[in-house]
């Protein structure tokens, strides 16, 4: 009983590792989407030394308690043991195979309702071309700058950026592609009053090519552009120092 107990938590480690590495292999197929990006997630030798001491282990844990219990059993006993006895433990094995399906009912369908979401998340329309676009954040006010500098410090990285091979466009933006602001803007309208506990359109701090850089399209106006800054007309006082920066291989 103690070999078989080893022997099937073995051969559930072997199963563990084959179903990661697949999987492993899966996530990176969607995280990277691009033949550029290299990801090795494989597991090394500390992996697998641990994932079989592991197994070995569980397997002398659970085989032991029952081949040391098989061991002290008396046949002649249990040849005489009345037909309710067995009922009895017919009916606890009954109940112990219900829960073990049930929780795998739940499991499967907790897995089932994560691969579901997933997949909705990644066919998800977000209104922005989201091929090969890598954002990065920073914060120059970890570092004490003045808003000047950190203006500057902002046009820098950008024109950076935009200087390296390979890069279409950038450009850098307040929030997030689809991270919520709770910035509200305070636009309103005349004649529109908004309902009860709409808390309005929400506002973003943008650079020069921030449509382009997305692949949205301006159905009216323009895009930002260099001339369009703190000190020009309508320029207004740009008071958010994090940002987002995004830019298009």
């Amino acid at each position: 009983m103690l070999t078989e107990s080893v022997l099937l938590a073995l051969i559930g480690g072997v199963l563990g590792i084959a179903v990661a590495w697949g999987s492993t292999q899966v996530l990176i197929a969607l995280l990277a989407q691009s033949e550029r990006v290299t990801l090795d997630l494989s597991p090394d030798l500390r992996v697998l030394g641990f994932t079989f001491a592991v197994s070995v282990l569980s397997g002398i844990l659970f085989g032991l308690a029952p081949a040391l219990q098989s061991a002290r059993v008396s046949v002649s006993p249990e040849l005489k043991a009345t037909k309710g006895s067995a009922r009895a433990r017919f009916a606890l094995g009954r109940v112990l195979v219900s829960a073990q399906v049930a929780l795998l009912v739940l499991l499967l369908t907790g897995a089932g309702l994560f691969a579901r979401s997933l997949h909705n998340l990644y066919t998800m329309d977000l209104s922005f071309n989201r091929e090969n676009v890598a954002v990065m954040a920073l914060d120059a006010t970890l570092n004490g700058y003045s808003q000047e500098r950190i203006r500057q410090f902002y046009r820098d990285v950008l024109a950076r950026v935009r200087a390296l091979p390979g890069v279409r466009s950038a450009s850098y933006a307040s929030i997030g592609l689809i991270t919520s602001s709770n910035w509200g803007s305070g636009i309103k309208m005349a004649g529109y009053t908004r309902p009860e506990g709409d808390p309005g359109p929400d506002r973003n701090v943008v650079g020069s090519g921030y449509f382009h850089t997305l692949g949205i399209p301006i159905v009216l106006g323009r895009d930002f552009g260099p001339q369009d800054h703190v000190n020009s007309p309508h320029g207004g006082d740009h008071k958010r120092e994090v940002c987002a920066l995004l830019f298009r291989e």
